[in-house]
């Protein structure tokens, strides 16, 4: 809660209250990095962007300040109107007594800047570039277990689909609202019952086979007193006498044989000893089945210890809300190599489209962390928790379009890709081509000529032979002259080239390295050849220079060899670019079926339809 000035309200990851704690760190913070050349402080976090692009704003506040300010990007408002389009739609307020204004943003730009920016702090490790020794899933992959549709549930949907048209046409948003509608949904396909308790226990309901499941895993490991999480954030216990999910599992699975003291709930620990107590008992099998919702059974609890499997029975909005319920179990001290994750997902409910879409949102985070999102400069944002009046409808008809939908989308965002790494790639080879590899060619011919005209004017120094000029005095006693270049190296002060004498008709230039502030020793005619000099070996350093005049011959073939290969190089990179992209036809073409699809779904006249981000004809002419 770092407060934000800006006349902006209700953005989501940005928020405008005020917390004394957060404005404590702040303060502390900036103490820190005024005082320590901007270094100093670290953050640590394995969920940077939980729901909205908007996150990275209070990070940069905290760690780059300066470097904001340096580009005028120090206010929310400024950041905002620089990386993201914000819009302001209205909603039913918390209490459903009237509307507020919500702003969020409707799309983020300059995507490669902003993380360009933001990586100026930020070390950011994913969990494929860490590779850490943690449980793999069992057969590579999650276990998705489908529940069948029933009549019961079918006819529920098709009455969200009536609620979503009169919401559609226009209905006092305090009697009903898409967010209800996405809500009831939601629970419907958890279980009818939590929509109205006389429903049927249908026996091929997602809880029933859960149930199923984990009593089948809990018996398998009874020996070894492995353990296993249940998630479920919707229907947590109330102790009022209502139907709700965590008794109804605990009842089922007490009846098939598991002892209830090895069944426990996350909301009977209350206290922080009475959690530490229910970790322990987790840890060494004591308890053997938790059940919880993400928010008490997420960051913070370590009972990695004996997890043998997870169970999802809802799905979350946020992708972090995923991670942090898959980190308890897919997490360093997991005494399992292998581990199992149930995804539990009822037939023509909302189920399916929920996981579709937060694993849309994930996608984009892990593209946008890992740098791998091949350029792309737009996005959508994250923050959304309600479905669309035609997806309702959609996913009430039982549509198989929905399936093609998915599809086509999946697709389309892998050409995308492909076509904005190509877009790069070309980019790179053209300033190669143009640029890097031309200056590196002439730099390189200009290199031989000058040792070839060298080489020519080396002079037989062996033996007798020897003579060296340091500062105007002539030696022929390599002893004598060592010293004497010693101390003149040694007495250099200023960076500026300046000669110290002459061996073989070349100069001897020194200078000092603008880095290290250590001398360094030329020797220069046509060209220019760095020596190695020692601070130690005085007679050696005389060697030095010789040698480096018995090496321009040598030299003269290692510089063609580097220009055969440059010119090599060009004719490669020529060859590149006169390639062309070979998915453009299929992205056009997946483009129209998008559309097509879309307008049978009536999905092309939503506000707030989810699409894959646009790739416009202009770019793929490119």
């Amino acid at each position: 809660n770092l407060p934000m000035f800006s006349k902006i309200r209700n953005v989501a990851g940005i928020n405008n209250s005020e917390s004394k704690k957060a404005t404590d760190l702040f303060m502390k913070i900036s103490y820190v990095l005024e005082n320590n050349g901007g270094k100093g402080a670290v953050f640590a976090t394995g969920t940077p962007i939980s729901n909205s692009m908007g996150e990275l704003f209070v990070m940069q506040k905290y760690l780059q300040l300066d470097r904001l300010r340096e580009m005028g990007l120090e206010h929310f408002d400024e950041w905002a109107s620089t990386f993201g389009e914000i819009v302001n739609s209205f909603e039913i307020a918390p209490d459903g007594s009237g509307f507020r204004t919500k702003a969020r943003f409707a799309q983020f730009f300059n995507i490669p800047e902003l993380m360009t920016l933001f990586k100026e702090i930020a070390d950011i490790q994913t969990s494929k570039m860490l590779d850490l020794p943690v449980p793999k899933l069992k057969g590579g992959d999650y276990k998705t277990v489908v529940a069948p549709k029933s009549d019961e549930l079918a006819e529920y949907v098709n009455k969200l689909a009536e609620r979503s048209e009169i919401i559609r046409n226009g209905c006092d948003p305090r009697d009903d609202n898409m967010l209800l509608v996405t809500n009831d949904g939601r629970k419907a396909a958890l279980d009818l019952r939590m929509i109205d308790p006389s429903m049927p226990d249908l026996p091929n309901s997602k809880i029933n086979m859960a149930v199923e499941n984990i009593y089948r895993i809990w018996l398998e490991n009874k020996d070894d007193k492995l353990t296993q999480l249940v998630f479920c954030d919707l229907s947590t216990p109330k102790n009022d006498g209502t139907f709700n999910v965590y008794d109804d599992i605990k009842n089922k699975l007490i009846a098939r044989g598991v002892p209830a003291d090895e069944i426990e709930y996350i909301h009977n620990a209350k206290t922080n000893p009475q959690k530490l107590k229910l970790f322990e008992d987790m840890r060494n099998g004591t308890k053997r089945i938790l059940i919880g919702s993400t928010s008490k059974m997420g960051a913070g609890m370590n009972v990695q210890d004996k997890l043998i499997a997870l169970h999802h029975l809802d799905c979350p909005w946020r992708p972090s809300d995923i991670e942090q319920r898959e980190g308890r179990i897919l997490r360093q001290g997991n005494q399992n190599d292998e581990v199992e994750i149930y995804r539990y997902v009822t037939e023509g409910s909302f189920d399916a489209y929920s996981y579709q879409l937060i694993q849309t949102k994930s996608t984009f985070i892990n593209q946008i962390m890992s740098n791998s999102n091949g350029g792309g400069r737009t996005a959508e944002d994250l923050d959304r928790d309600t479905l669309t009046y035609a997806e309702v409808k959609a996913l009430a008809s039982g549509n198989p379009l929905i399936l093609e939908k998915f599809k086509v989308e999946n697709e389309l965002k892998q050409l995308y890709l492909s076509k904005s790494r190509y877009d790069k790639s070309h980019i790179e080879l053209e300033a190669k081509y143009n640029t890097e590899l031309p200056r590196k060619l002439k730099y390189q011919k200009q290199y031989l000529s000058g040792l070839e005209e060298d080489v020519k004017n080396v002079k037989d120094l062996s033996a007798d032979n020897f003579v060296i000029t340091i500062k105007d005095k002539i030696y022929d006693s390599r002893k004598e002259a060592s010293t004497k270049f010693y101390e003149s190296f040694s007495l250099l002060k200023s960076r500026e080239e300046t000669k110290i004498g002459e061996i073989s008709g070349f100069d001897i230039i020194g200078t000092k390295d603008e880095l290290w502030y250590k001398p360094v020793i030329y020797i220069q005619g046509a060209g220019k050849y760095k020596v190695e000099i020692s601070n130690t070996d005085e007679i050696g350093n005389i060697l030095k220079l010789e040698n480096m005049l018995k090496s321009f011959e040598n030299k003269i073939g290692t510089a063609k060899e580097q220009i055969a290969y440059t010119e090599k190089q060009l004719i490669d990179v020529k060859e590149e670019l006169d390639k062309p992209f070979t998915q453009k036809d299929r992205i056009k073409e997946l483009q129209k079926e998008k559309a097509r699809i879309d307008s049978e779904l009536d999905l092309d006249k939503q506000e707030n339809n989810r699409s894959v981000e646009k790739t416009t004809e202009e770019e793929l002419e490119r």
